[in-house]
């Protein structure tokens, strides 16, 4: 008679009871908060009631879930291997759901375009330093730098150049992202590039430009509440800021990831403060490092601004020295502007004035429903949101170009409120156009100064984009040129007796043959810093 294998054992699992089931939660989560008692580990398990066969994913998540009403959270990788162990799984690596393939690996070379699949970013790590040591033997690291970058769904690593150079090298990269719709999927990413880093970092052989804002994210504490709880996947909008501190003020100077800020200090002398405080001491003044996220919202993103610690700064010093010592020649080159992933490209959906589209159709004989039957056109339903794609092939049906009245501008309650430089410092560099709206019944006089202090904002936004646009843009200078833009902004309207609200409405516009071999014309997509100006006291 043939003897049935046990599949639990083979997966190294053994059921549990409840009792053991307490034990094997405490034992994990006692490790790490060690307040949490047996007699409460046996509580969690009760009220969880936990089936026979659960899926240890949608486990983790009533685990979490539990352990935050007892006042412990967890991340999301802890209670993964918390609720194996509820299970009977020895860890969540041995677990027979973790054999499931959760990413995939994409690396582009001189050899071609090769796709691997991985069950974790643990596995990951051994990819990583043969890609990488396979670029140094080759020589395609020709300023010892790879550039780390996040995206919503991917993440990059790509190789800088020199500007001007059409060296075929800039195309080599690897992508890694999730197999599955997962929102945890960045979980242990930066564990998995620490790694990296140390093989590139301190071996000498290159510098892992963008791991600071992947580690700090990763690495911010729990705070409980959603919109201000920072995470891996925050690394997609975040970017390191150096200031200097004056006077009581942080004066800001440089804004991007490692090279793009360390470049600002080259021929500087640093230190750390020997009175035990944070942030970096250079010529004989104070430098400050925050690490700035753009939270994203649906109208206007939130600004969340943390301060490295005592041990961050240390840690950041010391590859900066490294990183001196790879780059030798200092950091001249790094990115112009640190692309932000929630202001980068249109958007996928657009917010629009029905009765706005309904009155161009009208104004060609046509209903809704009757555009789709002509043109022949997936059908949308009528709303205030309406995709992207849907609003160009109208536009291009109804009308020669897009009318500014079709989109909507977002009220006063949809803004966020600046009384501060900073959040202006961090979108400034991300946003293409300027526009403002103000109280009626405004003094002639303060209208024409209003006008005036916007001119000249906006004037700093156009010369910036033509520098841009003709390869003349110093980005040495450009920091402090913003910060005190948008300083001197916010002085002129306090003074004149407003308070700033803003929003960054995505634009879209149709330009006609921008140069002589462009076809009739082309869409543009940008966006614009919309600004509200309302009477101190009449919010």
């Amino acid at each position: 008679m043939p003897v049935e294998s046990n599949s639990s054992a083979a997966h190294g699992r053994t059921p549990l009871s409840p009792e053991a089931q307490a034990a094997a939660l405490w034992t994990f989560v006692q490790a790490k908060v060690t307040r949490f008692t047996s007699a409460r580990a046996l509580d969690v398990v009760k009220r969880l009631e936990l089936g026979p066969n659960e899926a240890p994913r949608a486990l983790a998540k009533r685990l979490a879930k539990a352990l935050l009403d007892e006042g412990i959270k967890l991340k999301h990788t802890a209670a993964l291997q918390a609720a194996s162990r509820l299970g009977g799984y020895s860890s969540w690596y041995t677990n027979e759901e973790a054999d499931t393939p959760r990413l995939y690996l994409e690396s582009l070379s001189i050899d071609g375009l090769e796709k691997k699949q991985f069950r974790s970013w643990a596995e990951v790590v051994p990819e990583l330093r043969a890609w990488a040591d396979n670029l140094l033997a080759r020589n395609l690291l020709p300023l010892h730098t790879l550039k780390l970058s996040v995206e919503d769904r991917v993440l990059r690593l790509t190789i800088p150049t020199e500007p001007g150079q059409n060296s075929p090298d800039t195309w080599a990269m690897l992508g890694i992202g999730p197999l599955t719709d997962d929102l945890n999927w960045l979980d242990g990413a930066a564990t998995a590039l620490e790694k990296l880093r140390r093989h590139l970092e301190e071996n000498g052989k290159a510098v892992l430009d963008g791991y600071a804002v992947l580690q700090l994210c990763a690495d911010a504490p729990d705070v409980g509440d959603s919109l201000l709880q920072i995470g891996a996947s925050d690394a997609a909008t975040s970017e390191l800021v150096l200031a200097i501190e004056k006077d009581g003020q942080h004066i800001e100077v440089a804004r991007g990831d490692e090279v793009a800020t360390w470049r600002m200090l080259d021929g500087f002398q640093v230190a750390l403060p020997t009175d035990g405080t944070a942030g970096w001491l250079a010529n004989g003044g104070r430098l400050v490092w925050t690490r700035e996220t753009l939270k994203r919202g649906e109208f206007a993103p939130a600004l969340n601004t943390t301060s490295l610690r005592r041990r961050e700064c240390e840690q950041f010093l010391r590859r900066y020295n490294l990183a001196k010592r790879i780059r030798g020649a200092g950091f001249a080159h790094g990115e112009i502007d640190k692309r932000l992933d929630c202001l980068n490209g249109p958007p996928e959906n657009y917010r629009v004035d029905p009765a706005a589209l309904l009155r161009y159709l009208k104004a060609v004989n046509l209903t809704w429903e009757g555009y789709f039957t002509k043109y022949g056109e997936e059908y949308v339903t009528l709303s205030n949101k309406v995709p992207a794609g849907f609003l160009l092939k109208f536009f291009e049906h109804v009308t020669e170009a897009p009318a500014t009245d079709v989109f909507v501008k977002p009220t006063l309650a949809q803004m966020q409120k600046v009384t501060v430089p900073s959040l202006l410092n961090a979108l400034l560099p991300r946003v293409d156009s300027t526009g403002f709206a103000m109280p009626s019944n405004v003094p002639d006089v303060v209208v024409e100064q209003l006008h005036d202090l916007m001119e000249d904002f906006s004037t700093s936004l156009q010369l910036r984009a033509n520098q841009k646009a003709h390869g003349t843009y110093d980005m040495s200078w450009s920091s402090m040129l913003r910060a005190n833009t948008a300083a001197m902004l916010l002085k002129g309207v306090a003074e004149l007796g407003f308070v700033m609200y803003v929003a960054v409405d995505p634009t879209v516009s149709y330009v006609t043959k921008i140069i002589s071999t462009s076809p009739d014309g082309a869409w543009v997509f940008g966006h614009e810093l919309f600004m509200r100006f309302v009477r101190q006291g009449g919010e």
